[in-house]
């Protein structure tokens, strides 16, 4: 999607040098105030984006990969969402359960959260941040002891 490349290309410092809806011959054209020449063409199948070739090159590679990457990162969750509504709303039962589904996502993400972290519920931490690493029930109980 070209507006999530766009914004991701600006994120890192970039300015667009071309902003264009659809291909072929320019219908329209409109230069803003940072230069980026926003256009609308002929043939409404898609667009493009065209970025300065040397100030790109000139990023770290994840900087560059991010700015690739989101295009296709939000069609994807784009694609994902309107399928989940359109299944919800029309009432496809496989896509119907997802309605349910939808209420657990917080304690999944607190979950994942705790699982990465190693912090569960019931934790004691007996230590505060600036004495000494902190030391939980679970560790102590296990005989282990904090680095």
């Amino acid at each position: 999607m070209r507006p999530a490349i766009f914004f991701a290309a600006k994120r890192f410092g970039l300015v667009a040098e071309v902003f264009s809806l659809g291909f072929g011959k320019v219908l329209f054209s409109r230069k803003d105030k940072a230069g980026t020449s926003w256009q609308i063409r002929v043939l409404p199948f898609g667009g493009f984006i065209k970025l300065n070739a040397r100030h790109l090159a000139a990023l770290p590679p994840l900087q560059r990969i991010a700015i690739y990457a989101a295009g296709p990162a939000v069609n994807m969750v784009l694609g994902l969402v309107l399928v989940a509504v359109a299944g919800i709303e029309l009432g496809t039962p496989a896509l119907k359960s997802l309605q349910i589904s939808f209420q657990f996502i917080p304690t999944i993400i607190v979950t994942l959260i705790a699982a990465v972290t190693n912090i569960f519920s019931g934790d004691l931490f007996l230590a505060s941040p600036g004495r000494s690493a902190p030391l939980s029930l679970r560790a102590m109980l296990s005989g282990c002891t904090a680095s």
